[in-house]
């Protein structure tokens, strides 16, 4: 059974969150982003899913840019595969709005067969 993974939680600017562990080694990881906001309205944003082995050391493993459609339906998905990995970050890396935007990342784990 997947799952659920809050990696960023009502993030109103750029950060990344803290290390997750995940239950198993993942082969696949889908990652949903939601944001609101208030007050104005969210120009760009980009996120990023950030993989490690051991917990220490972590590289960026898929970067989303938002599209117009993304922004207007304020949330987007997508997918990383075949790169196995055992602890994971969400990070927000470019936020440009006017007003108040918050941000959650969530993740899912995935098993392939």
């Amino acid at each position: 059974m997947a799952e659920l993974l809050r990696l960023v939680t009502s993030a109103t600017g750029t950060t990344t969150g803290s290390s997750t562990e995940v239950k198993r080694v993942s082969k696949a990881i889908t990652v949903a982003c939601d944001f609101s906001n208030s007050g104005g309205s969210c120009t760009a944003l980009t996120i990023a899913l950030q993989g490690s082995i051991d917990g220490a050391n972590f590289y960026e493993l898929a970067e989303h840019a938002f599209t117009a459609g993304e922004l207007t339906a304020l949330k987007a998905m997508f997918h990383v595969a075949n790169k196995p990995i055992k602890f994971v970050k969400g990070q927000v890396k470019t936020l440009t709005d006017t007003g108040t935007t918050t941000v959650n990342i969530t993740a899912m784990e995935e098993e392939l067969y």
